[in-house]
């Protein structure tokens, strides 16, 4: 703390005096606390600090723009180059903060969205165009070892569950 906040502190404490206003004083010299503890954090936060929240705002940036481009997701080069950081500190801290992989990111992001699909009526060919597949057959591969059953085998399952809700709830 810096004597700033603590000459302020102190006004706060001694306006016990001011009786005209006081609630207008009291607001003033709150404000001006907030001020002077929001100046003093970031004058003296560390560059550790500073780059700790960089890194972070430029990480979202990158999720939601992977996110964004599912159908098209750009590699690590082509990331580390369009938001201007090094490879390995990209696979690093991506790694440190969403617990895993950029390419394994992208492969769960695909597939929670191919479930929402599938349950919405798209055909399996449909799904593998619209998340970037260039081959039907890779995309069920895909599905499968993420879901562990196939498209198909998926919708059948929540055919079947949505008939027995439908059935229950009639019941």
């Amino acid at each position: 703390m810096n004597t700033r906040i603590l000459v302020i502190l102190q006004d706060i404490l001694d306006s016990g005096h001011i009786r005209e206003h006081r609630y207008h004083y009291l607001k003033i010299k709150f404000k001006e606390l907030l001020f002077a503890i929001h100046q003093h954090t970031q004058l003296t936060a560390s560059p550790v600090q500073k780059s700790l929240s960089t890194g972070l705002d430029v990480l979202e940036k990158i999720r939601a723009h992977l996110i964004f481009n599912l159908d098209n997701p750009a590699n690590i080069t082509e990331l580390s180059k369009t938001f201007m950081l090094n490879e390995k500190k990209l696979k690093e801290d991506f790694k440190k903060i969403y617990g895993c992989t950029v390419y394994a990111f992208v492969i769960r992001e695909r597939m929670k969205r191919a479930q929402t699909l599938l349950y919405k009526n798209y055909n399996v060919s449909e799904l593998a165009s619209l998340l970037g597949y260039h081959s039907v057959s890779h995309f069920i591969k895909v599905f499968k070892a993420f879901h562990g059953c196939t498209p198909k085998e998926a919708l059948n399952k929540f055919q079947a569950l949505t008939a027995q809700a439908k059935k229950g709830g009639a019941a």
